[in-house]
C-alpha cells in the first residue's frame, strides 16, 4: 500500500485533446464520499493507476483528510474547478449531485463510481472502476449534458 502523501507524486500532464475528437483528460480530480473511510483503498488504487497513465491527479482536501492524507497537499474544490479536465467522484448519487452543483460553474465533466448498492447518476460500479475509467481515458465514452436548476421559495 502506498503512503497517503504519494497520491500526488509523479504525475505528468497528458495532451489536451485526443486525435479522434474525443477529449483527453490530462488532469483528473478524485473526490470521495464525505466522511467515508471505505473509499481510501479504491481512491489510492485509482490515483496510482492514473499516475501510471501519465495523468496529473488532484485530490479534494476533504477527501484527503478522510483517507489520512495530509490535506495541505490537496486542493479545495474551488482550486480543482479551473484545473481539472475531469472529476471522478467515488460515492453515490448524493455525492454526485453535490459535486455537480459545486463544479458546474467551471464546466468540469463528472463521472461517478458507485460505492453503494444502486446508482442512477454514478455510472461505474466500484468493482469495475479501473477498467471503466480506462475505457473513458481511451476515448470510449459519450458525454451527456445535464441541466442545473436553481429555485427559491418566496
Amino acid at each position: 500500500m502506498m503512503p497517503p502523501d504519494d497520491l500526488l507524486a509523479g504525475s505528468a500532464r497528458a495532451e489536451s485533446r485526443a486525435t479522434d475528437g474525443q477529449r483527453r483528460f490530462g488532469t483528473i480530480a478524485l473526490i470521495g464520499k464525505y466522511r467515508s473511510t471505505a473509499i481510501a483503498g479504491p481512491l489510492r488504487e485509482l490515483a496510482a493507476h492514473l499516475r501510471g497513465r501519465g495523468v496529473e491527479v488532484l485530490i479534494d482536501r476533504l477527501t484527503a483528510s478522510n483517507i489520512g492524507m495530509d490535506p495541505s497537499r490537496a486542493c479545495t474544490l474551488e482550486e480543482i474547478g479551473p484545473r481539472a479536465g475531469l472529476a471522478i467522484v467515488i460515492g453515490g448519487d448524493g455525492t454526485m449531485l453535490n459535486l455537480a452543483r459545486t463544479l458546474a460553474p467551471f464546466g468540469v465533466p463528472l463521472v461517478g463510481v458507485n460505492q453503494g448498492r444502486l446508482g442512477f447518476l454514478t455510472d461505474i460500479p466500484l468493482d469495475a472502476m479501473v477498467p471503466g475509467i480506462d475505457r473513458i481515458l481511451d476515448g470510449h465514452y459519450s458525454g451527456e449534458r445535464r441541466l442545473l436548476i436553481e429555485a427559491s421559495i418566496a
